[in-house]
């Protein structure tokens, strides 16, 4: 039975999830995806779409997870890597410095979070825009459209209808866009005049200008990715911060097995209890005294000692 311990309230969609950390064989998973598809064209379909099949399964409410818009999609992932992989991300630059030393820098993932929602905060995107006798009430797209996004990268004005929330006519009758089909909504926004399609076309593109001239990073060296989703930058950033060393993760495996651990049990703990377990055998061989081998640091391949002993 799994337990759903954590929740958060999501604020641009009003919705609240109830979670639980990544486990094992989904770090594993989220990793072979990151090398099987490979980052550009049709392969970051392939690559969202495995991407939420395996998260979903982090959610208990997963039709409410459907509900979420693209904002709060990003933000409840955050908290998900940060609850079950740690709030830090380090980077490595191909770019080197003078001296010959390649560029570090540090990804504080709790930073983001503040940063994206106060920048969400301070464009007030879900205004509503007036004309005559209409009133059109923008919002985030949902992400069930991201995959339309990503078919759609050189073509923004296709896109425009996924962030029209509602529409009121004069006489007070609220239509939900948002229950049309593509090709309804299409319809729809062509009858709407041309004065009231620029208003809402020019507020759109000035939000997605502000949301990618943002440093959401807060770091110099990211200069180069800003977030956005035509580019496919904000898949870019999932793969950044989902990804893990698969040689790395098939010694924790290796490493626990040869203690006789089953490897169904391995697949369903937490990776923070992964790294417990690890731990323990470490203390376990310092006990014996066993100066052959190097300290194991769980995420190192320092952990290649210790399976040296096991094959030897």
């Amino acid at each position: 039975m799994q337990y759903f311990l954590h929740s958060v309230d999501l604020p641009f969609s009003g919705i609240k999830l109830f979670y639980r950390e990544i486990n094992s064989k989904e770090q594993l998973l989220l990793s072979k995806i990151a090398i099987l598809y490979p980052f550009g064209g049709d392969n970051d379909i392939d690559y969202i779409t495995a991407f939420e099949k395996i998260i979903i399964n982090c959610v208990e409410n997963k039709n409410d997870f459907y509900e979420l818009n693209i904002i709060d999609y990003v933000l409840f992932l955050a908290k998900l890597r940060i609850l079950s992989f740690g709030k830090e991300l380090e980077l490595e630059f191909n770019k080197s410095t003078e001296d010959g030393m390649k560029i570090k820098s540090t990804i504080n993932l709790e930073n983001f979070i503040k940063i994206l929602y106060e920048t969400v905060i301070e464009i007030n995107f879900n205004e509503i825009i007036k004309y005559k006798n209409l009133k059109v009430k923008l919002n985030w797209p949902n992400i069930k459209e991201k995959l339309f996004f990503l078919n759609n990268t050189n073509d923004i004005s296709s896109t425009i209808t996924e962030f029209i929330d509602s529409i009121i006519l004069e006489e007070n009758t609220f239509i939900n866009f948002q229950k049309f089909t593509k090709k309804e909504k299409e319809e729809f926004f062509n009858k709407i005049p041309i004065k009231l399609k620029t208003k809402i076309q020019d507020k759109i593109l000035k939000t997605i200008e502000a949301l990618i001239d943002k440093n959401l990073f807060n770091i110099d060296n990211m200069d180069w990715f800003r977030f956005s989703f035509y580019n496919s930058s904000y898949i870019h950033f999932l793969r950044l911060i989902f990804s893990s060393n698969l040689k790395v993760l098939y010694q924790e495996y290796y490493l626990l097995a040869s203690k006789n651990i089953d490897l169904s049990y391995i697949d369903d703990i937490t990776i923070s209890d992964k790294k417990v377990y690890c731990s323990m055998v470490e203390e376990e061989f310092k006990s014996k005294n066993q100066s052959n081998f190097s300290t194991i640091s769980v995420g190192e391949t320092s952990l290649q000692d210790l399976i040296n002993e096991f094959e030897g």
